[in-house]
């Protein structure tokens, strides 16, 4: 086994120290503030909130001395997916960090080709958009996005909201 603290011992077992205190192993004795729920382990969590660091080397470094996936995820209250994900980030990246927040990611080449067509030649339809982004070279025919596909990105992206057209 591998302890929090850098400790070996020779064999995976499938025995489980709680803390009286909190019910929780006491490897992970320390629930968030900001909890908003127990897993199907028992244990507490926040939803969008990763692992801690030190948590996520414990798994790899149980991982590495021949623990199971079942048994790492049984011991440290994690869902079986927690841990397969971050031994699985672990494979391809070699770093155990969390990926970054959505708020960082930058935007799309289409999106930012639908925002300029909008905001520079005035274009709302779908179809204009659709042949102007063909036109520019952004997509070919066989890859374009279907007009139901750049209505989405209209209405989510770009915050724009049908206008209802009276009738005469």
């Amino acid at each position: 086994n591998v302890y929090l603290d850098g400790s070996l011992s020779s064999s995976p077992s499938n025995s489980i120290s709680y803390s009286s205190s909190t019910g929780s192993p006491s490897a992970i004795d320390d629930p968030s503030a900001r909890s908003s729920g127990r897993n199907q382990l028992g244990r507490t969590y926040s939803p969008g909130l990763p692992l801690s660091m030190k948590e996520r080397e414990y798994i790899v470094s149980l991982f590495q001395n021949g623990w199971k996936i079942c048994d790492i995820s049984r011991k440290l209250c994690v869902t079986h997916s927690c841990v397969s994900k971050i031994l699985n980030r672990y494979r391809t990246t070699g770093s155990v960090k969390p990926k970054e927040a959505k708020e960082g990611r930058t935007e799309s080449p289409l999106v930012s080709a639908i925002r300029d067509y909008r905001a520079r030649l005035g274009m709302s339809r779908q179809s204009e958009i659709r042949e102007q982004l063909i036109a520019d070279g952004i997509c070919t025919r066989d890859n374009a996005p279907s007009r139901s596909s750049i209505n989405h990105i209209l209405r989510t992206k770009l915050d724009l909201k049908k206008v209802k057209r009276e009738k005469r």
